[in-house]
């Protein structure tokens, strides 16, 4: 009810960002239930790399999703739901089988959504996918350890058609590409583009940066990167705003998740 007062006070449209996965993109979001008006989080409760498909009851956890990330659409009535970010994470530490199975998750939310009688205008669906993982950065043993990062995205960007193949509406980018490279002035001028090009869908830019103070976080640990330019910071939001102009996209976001850095 507190963030519901202050969206409105803000009287602006409210973007709500959702995920069924944990900040590290290794493990489901932790148990949350209700019990009597308290919320109880349960953050031991986290199986590694979870497979819907080897579970007993495979939907259970992406029912739950679906019906949590309707009831906050019919709480906050957004212009726009995303309801997975950097969704191929999960794939590049846990395996294609499970991501197969985790790609439901964001389905599942954008079909309850679309099904809502409570919700007179239907806010757009968009879910996440990190542009450097599609390119093959970091390296990691077992994929893309040579060649080019064009010739990786060849063979990476079928995660992206697993994804456009739900009822999601809009296909999101995330890019960091300090995530990727140590000089920015190695950064290719279609680093977006090349991946806007096997995009089928409505696109939008999620969330897109490089750090002015050389810092992020890996697992709670501030970690350092390098401090880019202006000059830097101008080059590549140049890019990502001309992508956003060729695809005529409603939504561009640069800088993401700001209060946790």
């Amino acid at each position: 009810e507190r963030m519901e007062g202050l969206a409105a006070e803000a009287g602006l449209p409210v973007v709500l960002a959702l995920s069924p996965l944990s900040p590290e993109y290794d493990t489901l979001a932790p148990d949350a239930r209700d019990e009597g008006g308290q919320l109880i989080l349960n953050s031991a409760w986290r199986p590694y790399c979870y497979d819907p498909a080897t579970d007993g009851v495979p939907t259970r956890y992406r029912d739950q999703f679906a019906g949590f990330a309707r009831w906050a659409a019919e709480r906050f009535s957004p212009r726009m739901v995303i309801v997975a970010q950097r969704i191929n994470l999960y794939e590049a530490t846990c395996g294609p089988a499970a991501y197969a199975s985790i790609v439901d998750f964001a389905g599942e939310a954008a079909r309850r959504i679309a099904a809502s009688e409570a919700l007179g205008d239907k806010p757009i669906t968009i879910a996440s996918v990190d542009v450097e993982d599609l390119y093959g950065f970091p390296k990691k043993d077992g994929r893309c350890q040579t060649g080019t990062a064009a010739e990786c995205l060849a063979g990476r960007k079928a995660l992206l058609a697993q994804l456009e193949a739900t009822d999601v509406m809009v296909t999101g980018l995330e890019s960091y590409p300090a995530n990727a490279f140590a000089d920015l002035g190695q950064l290719p001028g279609d680093w977006l583009s090349r991946v806007l090009a096997v995009a089928t869908k409505d696109t939008a830019i999620v969330g897109a940066e490089v750090p002015a103070q050389s810092m992020s976080t890996e697992r709670g640990v501030c970690s350092p990167l390098f401090a880019a330019t202006e000059a830097q910071q101008r080059a590549f939001l140049d890019q990502v705003l001309s992508a956003g102009a060729a695809r005529d996209m409603a939504l561009v976001a640069w800088r993401h998740l700001t209060d946790l850095q």
